[in-house]
């Protein structure tokens, strides 16, 4: 009995948000299920680096997580102008940093502390070395800067939302085919790789698509939505597992080759995850576990691979279901002791400048 309580527990409404057929989340409101999807990608980089399954699910995932975060933090440019304003951009880039580098900071000092090795720190807190999982932090970063730059352009004809996606999809292209890393690169692992580009591109293409997207899935019936769902799942299994063979049959990695197909592939689910009628998939990416491990999966990310430094020797089953017990445990801590006090710091100055901002516009008037 006690058994059959603790399922129907982990089955209620408090663990899956009830199934409603009707259409997503106003855009206001953040879509609960980007968190399980993070989950997923978070899991997919610690099996990797477990050595539990082929590398090639790894870097799936990175691009997931870079689709994933060009994608919500296109969207303030795409629902409104004010954050075309100085001030705004201003926040955007603050807020970004400070959600980025305090854990950062921490994770880096937290590692060379424990290998006893301080060239680490000041090579990743000064140069931004990349070595190892780091590499990625990098690359955001980059992107970061980039993206106001991106879309100011954009700003007269903010609108007009399909020509923007289809030019962003365009340099997408063009990034995937041109921008090697003997055009631009950046510290990575324990040489150079190129800044990729595409899977940020491809995710803004993506924000700019979502109003369009939920626009025309108001009107699908439930049967349709479900076909939609299940294609939408095995399209990504599919294609991540012929990667995965692809490696293992010849050693070319086409993921890390050609990440612009991957990244449409996963852009698509993520805009359909957003603005689609909530179904089983919105359930099943809701689960409250798989959003907790979401919502700290930054700090999940940096400290899995201290963590599975210690379980080395292990089954990689053993490395991955260990570490990613004590690396869940701690990241809750680090999420709630280090990131969310910054992002509230980020807020706070978000608006006082705001208030500030309305005050000078007031007067001017």
């Amino acid at each position: 009995m006690g058994g059959r309580r603790h399922l129907a527990a982990l089955t209620s409404r408090r663990f899956f948000p009830p199934r409603k057929n009707a259409v997503a989340t106003p855009k206001s409101q953040y879509n609960l299920a980007l968190d399980g999807l993070r989950a997923i990608a978070a899991l997919l980089v610690l099996a990797d680096h477990a050595h539990l399954i082929n590398f090639t699910y790894g870097n799936d995932a990175v691009w997931m997580f870079f689709v994933l975060s060009a994608y919500l933090l296109t969207r303030p440019f795409v629902e409104g102008t004010g954050v075309y304003r100085l001030p705004a951009l201003a926040t955007y880039i603050l807020r970004r940093l400070l959600r980025l580098l305090p854990m950062y900071a921490v994770y880096v000092l937290i590692y060379a502390f424990s290998i006893g090795n301080s060239e680490f720190a000041y090579s990743h807190l000064i140069l931004f070395q990349g070595r190892g999982h780091l590499w990625t932090i990098n690359q955001e970063i980059v992107f970061y800067i980039l993206l106001p730059f991106i879309v100011l352009p954009m700003k007269a004809n903010a609108k007009k939302r399909i020509p923007i996606a289809i030019s962003l999809l365009i340099l997408a292209w063009m990034a995937d085919h041109y921008a090697k890393s003997d055009v631009f690169s950046l510290p990575a692992i324990e040489s150079r790789a190129p800044f990729f580009a595409a899977p940020f591109l491809v995710g803004m293409a993506g924000a700019f698509m979502a109003k369009w997207w939920h626009e025309k899935t108001i009107a699908l019936s439930a049967t349709t939505t479900q076909v939609i769902n299940v294609v939408a799942v095995v399209g990504c299994i599919s294609a991540i597992y012929w990667a995965a063979s692809i490696q293992e049959a010849t050693g070319y990695n086409p993921v890390w080759e050609q990440p612009l197909p991957f990244a449409v592939l996963f852009a698509g689910c993520i805009v359909w995850i957003d603005v689609a009628p909530r179904s089983w998939m919105y359930s099943a990416l809701s689960w409250a576990p798989l959003r907790s491990l979401g919502r700290a999966g930054y700090s999940f990310y940096l400290l899995h691979w201290l963590v599975i430094e210690y379980l080395k020797g292990m089954a990689p089953m053993m490395v991955f279901v260990i570490g990613g017990f004590i690396t869940y445990v701690i990241s809750q801590i680090t999420y709630r002791a280090v990131e969310i006090p910054c992002m509230e710091f980020g807020r706070k100055i978000t608006s006082a400048i705001k208030a500030r901002d309305r005050g000078i516009t007031s007067i001017s008037r």
